[in-house]
């Protein structure tokens, strides 16, 4: 995390000087400073403690009856960190695609609570959102496994693709991307 948060914060400097020195834009003051946008993954996180992860073919038990749930995901994580950096001084949109599940709401709803522009999020029917099940140790050591859900269900057509990464990135001050979706959408 303090990685992330360092090359964030060089790129909120970055960014300050870039727009600075656009027509009628400044940072410092918080006058309509140029958005940073964000196009990448959203997931709900399903932590579940363990002793240790299970070897192949080995079924472990929880160390918990619980699981904790939290929003995750390398897009919306870098969302969060530069919405809480920029502290109100830019928006910072995430582009991205959700299911039509429950969790969908949830998610919406805690990237508006990080200050997090949710206005270029499309929704995929029939698809879940994405979903990280993730087996803790209790040394800290994580086991990941990703269920790419809607991650995966960005426009096929190659004109409506472009059409929506026109959009979302017009005026951007930076384009944040992370290589957790389909290749085609980094590039677009």
């Amino acid at each position: 995390r303090p990685a992330i948060i360092a090359v964030l914060a060089l790129i909120m400097a970055a960014v300050c000087v870039c727009c600075a020195e656009r027509e009628g834009e400044t940072c410092a003051a918080g006058v309509s400073a140029a958005a940073i946008v964000v196009v990448g993954s959203l997931n709900v996180d399903i932590t579940i403690k363990v002793a240790r992860p299970p070897q192949l073919g080995e079924t472990v038990a929880a160390l918990s009856a619980e699981t904790s749930v939290a929003m995750g995901g390398k897009g919306a994580n870098q969302a969060v960190a530069a919405a809480r950096l920029a502290a109100g001084t830019r928006a910072v949109k995430l582009v991205c695609v959700l299911g039509d599940d429950a969790h969908a709401d949830a998610l919406e709803k805690e990237l508006l609570a990080n200050s997090v522009d949710i206005s270029m999020i499309t929704r995929a029917s029939n698809v879940p959102s994405g979903q990280g099940f993730v087996m803790l140790s209790p040394d800290g050591a994580a086991s990941s496994v990703v269920v790419a859900g809607a991650n995966l269900a960005w426009p096929v057509e190659s004109i409506e693709l472009a059409e929506h990464m026109a959009a979302a990135v017009r005026g951007a001050a930076v384009v944040m991307l992370q290589r957790e979706v389909a290749e085609r959408v980094n590039f677009a």
